[in-house]
C-alpha cells in the first residue's frame, strides 16, 4: 500500500510540473488572481488527474489482489496459529486434593463380663406319677418310648388324685392298639387322659420263632398324684 501510495504522490508531482504554454500547471495555479479564470483550468486538472488515477488502478489491479490476497491468507494462518496455540494452552485441571484419611482412634477395649452359668431349678407342680401292673408274666413287656399323660385340669383344680388300668394290644411294631379301661379310681377322671396317653407309647414287639407276633391282654396301670398332697 505504501509503494501505491508513492506513486500517486510522484505521478501528482509530474503532472504539477508539466509545462502549458510556457508555464508550469504548479506555476499557472500561484499566478491565479481570479475564480473565474481558475475554473477552466481546475477542470482539465481534475480530468487529467481522474486519468491518471484510472491508469494507475488499472496497471497495479493485479498486484492490489495479490496483496490482498496475501493479506488475507497471512491474517488466516494467524487466525489458524492463534487458535492452535489456545488449544494447545488450555490450563490443566487442578488435581483434586485427596482428602486425608481420618485418624485412626485407639478405642479402649472394655471388658466383658463374666457370665456364670449355674443352673436353675425350676418348681415342681406335681404331676401324675404312674406305675405298672400287667397280668402277664413275661418279663419282657416294657415300654421303649413313654410319654407322660397329662394331668387334667379339673382333677388339678380340686386336688384329685388316683389311677387307671388300662388294658391294650401290642402290635408287631410295637405300636399300642385297641386301649380300654380296665378299672379306675375315682371313676370317669383320669380316663380319657389314660387312654390318650398309652396310644402315643411304644413297647418292644414280641419275638416267636424268629418273628415278632403280636402280644394282647397286656395291662398297665397309671397313677396320678399330686405332688403338694405329699
Amino acid at each position: 500500500m505504501s509503494e501505491l501510495i508513492n506513486k500517486i504522490k510522484t505521478q501528482i508531482e509530474g503532472l504539477l510540473n508539466l509545462k502549458v504554454g510556457g508555464l508550469t500547471i504548479k506555476d499557472s495555479l500561484s499566478q491565479i488572481d481570479s475564480r473565474a479564470s481558475a475554473i477552466p483550468i481546475a477542470a482539465v486538472i481534475t480530468v487529467f488527474l481522474f486519468l491518471v488515477m484510472q491508469a494507475l488502478v488499472t496497471s497495479n489491479e493485479f498486484d492490489l489482489g495479490e496483496e490482498g490476497a496475501s493479506i488475507n491468507i497471512s491474517f488466516l494462518r494467524q487466525l489458524q496459529d492463534t487458535e492452535t496455540q489456545t488449544a494447545k494452552k488450555k490450563p490443566n485441571r487442578p488435581e483434586q486434593e485427596q482428602e486425608p484419611d481420618p485418624p485412626e482412634m485407639d478405642i479402649p477395649e472394655t471388658p466383658r463380663p463374666e457370665m456364670n452359668s449355674e443352673s436353675v431349678s425350676t418348681p415342681d407342680f406335681g404331676g401324675p406319677q404312674f406305675g405298672a401292673f400287667s397280668a402277664s408274666t413275661d418279663a419282657d413287656v416294657l415300654p421303649i418310648v413313654k410319654v407322660p399323660p397329662q394331668y387334667p385340669r379339673r382333677a388339678t383344680q380340686r386336688g384329685i388324685e388316683g389311677w387307671v388300668l388300662v388294658e391294650f394290644t401290642i402290635t408287631e411294631t410295637g405300636a399300642v392298639v385297641n386301649p380300654m379301661v380296665i378299672d379306675a379310681d375315682p371313676p370317669g377322671i383320669f380316663n380319657r387322659s389314660a387312654l390318650r396317653t398309652i396310644v402315643k407309647w411304644k413297647y418292644k414287639p414280641r419275638i416267636v420263632g424268629g418273628k415278632a407276633v403280636p402280644r394282647s391282654g397286656v395291662q398297665h396301670l397309671i397313677t396320678y398324684e399330686l405332688e403338694d398332697a405329699r
